[in-house]
Parts: structure tokens; C-alpha cells; sequence
């Protein structure tokens, strides 16, 4: 599988392609609450110089927010295509996209103000590579990064974690037609995207927020030391890097880590016991030898990843909702759905 294309072919033409407008807005509201997170203004872009990774629609927001000058980083080939089209059209000046592999390089002239890494660290090879990269092209005398992580030990990133064990049987292309079929006109397209990122992106990792503390350097916005928790706790964390003359010498020699928690061996606590019953049932093939069952069924599991549609056609049912909530009902919902399978095998 193609990883510079990937998100574009497969994830992003579901979340931001199919009506730009609604995305533009989404990722408005997304900036904003970032900043009231970190209590901000609305105006803590205005006239500073920006480097955003991904799509490039929170480059169109900071640009919109007052940003003198926005860097887009991409290493796809048509989503940088994209956004110079759009550019373009729309008289955006103060947006720069560059294709590249910021592992590799980033073949830019900045010193970057803020630094915006929302969703890319996990799908990151070496991401201690892209971080040396980026150290001379940020300010000298002040400096912020902002991230988003994947949240090791959240119930959502732990189940995918054994879901992708079997999603490398299937393709993408057929699981998209059968998810298109499925969920034909139900305005879905978030979660459906969300479902391709979490069963093939090629990278695909869970960190702990303790991998990323630098003393007197790292600030955990919302900062929660568990190791597992499979109630409603947030499935991300935030992590940012304020750096400073003081400070650079501590965040340029920090060794960032490579390597999330595996998941598939991660301690439960607890909830070891139930957990361990249900995922020996993942060892079995409950696609019977055919990936377009087995697509089928890692779909309806899905369903207990993130909040699903709430009518399915193909089922005819309604997601139950007291599959939501505690550890306990959690795994009794997983149980209950690899038993499910067995008895139809």
C-alpha cells in the first residue's frame, strides 16, 4: 500500500472531500478549541508564521485567523495538487503547500512561530527524524509545537490494536464498497473515514504521554498518567513543546520515541481476565476463510470502536447503548459479538 497516498485516496475523500465547506467549518471549530484549551484567544495567530502537517484545512484556518505567513506540509502528491488548485481559486496568498517526507527532509525557508502535528505522530515511521528536521526552521527566541497523540490504553485505540491483527487480509477498496453499500446516504462520512485510517493505515502506533516529557520543555494539556482505562476517557492527548534559548539545548538532544505500546500485549489490569476470554476468539477465523465476511464482521466490531450510525440497514438494528459506558459493559459487548460470530460459523 501506497502510505504517501493512502490518506488521500482512502480516509480524507470521506472526511474533508465530499463537502469542503462543512470541513472548512469543522476544522474552524477544531482551531478554536484548541485554543480555548490552552486559554488562548481567537487571535493567537495574527501575523505569526505557521508550519501545519496534513490536509492542509488547518492551514486554510490559521490563514484565515490572521497567520502572516502558513507552511503546509504534505507527502501527498495530489492533496498538495489540491491545495494549490484551491489557493488559487481562492486568492489564499499567505499558504505555501510543499510535498515532502518530513522524516526525510523539509525543504522549506521558515522560522516557524507554532508548529501544528494534529493527527500525525502515530502514522509516523520516525518521528524523532521529522522532529530533528524541524529544529532550525523554528524561531529562535520562541517556539511552540503542538500535537496530538494517540492515546495508548483508551478502549478505542486498544481494541483497534487487535482489530488491525487481521485487517491486513483485506482490502481497502472492498472494504470502502462494502461500507458505500452499507451505509449508503446516511451522511456518515467522518466515521467511515475513520474506520479506513484505523484498519490500514500503513503506520499506526499508541503512545503513552510520559514518552513526551521533556523537563521545563513539554506541557500536557490535558495530562492523565493511566495506563489502560476502557471507560470515557479521550482516546488522544495533547502534548506541546515550548521551546526557548533557555530551553532549546534540553528539546534538540530529546530522544523522541519511535516505538508506541503495544497494544495487543498492553497489562489490563482488572479487566485482564475478560479481556483475555474475548481476544482468544480473535485467534479464530471468524471470516471463515472469506474476506468479504471477515470485512463484514471487523465493520460490526467496529461499531464498538466509536459511535456508529444509528440505524444500520444492512442489520436492521440500532446500536445498543449499554454497550457505551464501563469497562465491564465493554467487553460484555465485544464477547457478545465474537460468541455471535462462532454460533453462525
Amino acid at each position: 500500500m501506497d502510505n504517501k497516498e493512502f490518506f488521500a485516496e482512502h480516509v480524507h475523500r470521506y472526511i474533508v472531500y465530499r463537502d469542503i465547506e462543512s470541513a472548512l467549518q469543522k476544522y474552524e471549530r477544531r482551531i478554536l478549541n484548541e485554543l480555548r484549551f490552552r486559554g488562548l484567544e481567537n487571535d493567537f495567530f495574527k501575523d505569526k508564521t505557521v508550519i501545519d502537517i496534513g490536509t492542509g484545512f488547518q492551514a486554510l484556518t490559521v490563514a484565515k485567523m490572521g497567520a502572516r505567513q502558513v507552511y503546509h506540509l504534505d507527502q501527498s502528491a495530489a492533496q498538495i495538487a489540491w491545495m494549490h488548485a484551491y489557493c488559487a481559486e481562492s486568492g489564499i496568498s499567505n499558504v505555501v503547500s510543499v510535498e515532502c517526507d518530513i522524516t526525510r527532509e523539509i525543504p522549506i525557508d521558515a522560522k516557524a512561530d507554532t508548529v501544528l502535528v494534529f493527527g500525525i505522530w502515530h502514522h509516523l515511521e520516525n518521528g524523532n527524524a521529522f522532529m530533528r528536521n524541524l529544529c532550525p526552521l523554528l524561531n529562535e527566541k520562541e517556539a511552540q509545537i503542538w500535537m496530538r497523540v494517540y492515546r495508548s490504553g483508551s478502549w478505542s485505540r486498544w481494541l483497534v490494536g487487535h482489530l488491525r491483527k487481521l485487517t491486513g487480509h483485506l482490502d481497502p477498496r472492498t472494504v470502502r464498497q462494502t461500507l458505500e453499500a452499507r451505509f449508503a446516504g446516511h451522511g456518515i462520512g467522518q466515521w467511515i473515514g475513520d474506520l479506513l485510517d484505523d484498519f490500514f493505515a500503513p503506520v499506526w502506533k499508541a503512545f503513552h504521554p510520559d514518552q513526551f516529557a521533556i523537563e521545563g520543555v513539554s506541557r500536557f494539556v490535558d495530562y492523565e498518567g493511566w495506563d489502560y482505562n476502557f471507560n470515557e476517557k479521550d482516546e488522544n492527548f495533547r502534548v506541546d513543546f515550548h521551546i526557548t534559548p533557555q530551553n532549546r539545548a534540553d528539546f534538540e538532544n530529546f530522544v523522541f520515541p519511535a516505538t508506541g505500546v503495544d497494544q495487543y500485549t498492553l497489562p489490563v489490569g482488572q479487566n485482564e481476565f475478560p479481556a483475555s476470554e474475548a481476544l482468544k476468539r480473535f485467534t479464530r477465523d471468524f471470516g471463515n476463510g472469506s474476506a468479504y465476511l471477515l470485512g463484514e464482521r471487523l465493520i460490526t466490531l467496529y461499531e464498538l470502536v466509536r459511535a456508529k450510525p444509528p440505524f444500520d440497514p444492512y442489520t436492521r438494528k440500532h446500536a445498543p447503548a449499554e454497550r457505551c459506558g464501563t469497562a465491564s459493559k465493554r467487553l460484555e459487548g465485544l464477547t457478545e459479538i465474537l460468541e455471535s460470530f462462532e454460533k453462525d460459523a
